[in-house]
């Protein structure tokens, strides 16, 4: 994903924290303001902590993964959120899976964080 620097998502820093403000995210309008979307490319087990920081600043609600964790054998996205109801901690956030809902075509997870 090519990120113009206007539009990207920006993480947010403690001064003196040395790791960066960077995230391959970048802010997509809607037709209707105030709406918005992101498109992120999906996270690797060293970005899933500001993966799920992202989400929490910009007060993301609904996430749609356009891909499969596997295509063809192939990895194509590494699983980025807990596969039980058990907590599991990403950086300073806390995330629980609370429901999941399987479908032929697609998978809805429900999840609690903070």
């Amino acid at each position: 994903m090519n990120l113009d620097d206007y539009t990207r998502v920006r993480l947010h820093r403690d001064e003196g924290d040395d790791d960066t403000d960077y995230i391959n995210a970048s802010i997509i309008k809607g037709l209707k303001l105030p709406s918005k979307y992101i498109a992120s490319q999906g996270p690797t087990p060293h970005t899933t902590n500001d993966f799920w920081q992202m989400v929490w600043e910009q007060e993301v609600s609904i996430i749609v993964m356009l891909t499969g964790l596997k295509e063809k054998g192939t990895v194509k996205c590494y699983q980025y959120w807990p596969v039980n109801t058990d907590e599991q901690k990403y950086g300073n956030l806390t995330l629980k899976l609370t429901g999941e809902t399987v479908l032929a075509d697609f998978t809805t997870r429900y999840f609690e964080m903070k």
